[in-house]
């Protein structure tokens, strides 16, 4: 037998509603947890910001003519023969500057000199073969490499990290470090700016740095 839908509703009693009664949820955490939570927020909050903040204007911001901006012909990057130092290298050639590649005498390097020379032509690079370590005179092959141009335009960017327990790291590669990440830097830079200061020619100092500095 069929039935319609009116049919059938009058057949079935209508079933009486029941609201089920509002049940308390406990609160998870206190006022004061919540508080004391904000709290602590608010320095990676600001953290975040003043990282976020350098980044958003860098993105945004122009890449500056290094060539125009200083009438440079020649630059230098440390650690030019791989990784940031390489991508330098192509960026500065990009801009029409000659560069003076100081890096491990390898075949990263050899490699990094025969790329740009078949991408860019018509610029110079001078590959200078060192190791920053205490007790070699790296500068001895910098100077002379250099001692017949006008390097305006340094970038410092050599560096390695050493990992693992400060007494469990053998004090030589300790040593090392420190002069490749930092005295490096120091002799490389007083050279240049030096000569800049005599001629009095413009110039521009560019340090590498890592996020692992702020890692305590």
């Amino acid at each position: 037998m069929g039935w319609s839908l009116f049919s059938f509703a009058e057949a079935v009693p209508a079933a009486e509603c029941i609201m089920p009664e509002p049940v308390e949820v406990p609160a998870i955490l206190s006022p004061y947890a919540v508080y004391a939570i904000a709290l602590l927020a608010i320095p990676a909050t600001f953290w975040f910001i003043a990282y976020l903040i350098p980044q958003l204007f860098m993105a945004f911001r122009p890449v500056p003519d290094l060539k125009k901006k200083y009438g440079a012909q020649w630059a230098l990057v440390t650690g030019g023969g791989s990784g940031i130092g390489k991508a330098l290298c192509f960026k500065l050639a990009l801009q029409g500057l000659n560069v003076v590649v100081v890096s491990l005498d390898d075949d990263f390097l050899k490699t990094t000199i025969k790329e740009l020379q078949a991408e860019y032509p018509d610029l110079e690079f001078r590959p200078v073969g060192v190791t920053f370590s205490p007790g070699v005179d790296y500068m001895k092959a910098i100077k002379a490499k250099t001692k017949d141009i006008d390097v305006q335009i340094v970038f410092n960017n050599a560096g390695f990290i050493v990992t693992g327990f400060l007494d469990q790291a053998p004090i030589g590669k300790l040593l090392a470090n420190v002069e490749c990440n930092a005295t490096a830097s120091v002799n490389v830079t007083h050279h240049f700016v030096k000569i800049l200061v005599e001629k009095k020619m413009k110039g521009c100092i560019v340090f590498t740095s890592s996020v692992a500095g702020f890692i305590p």
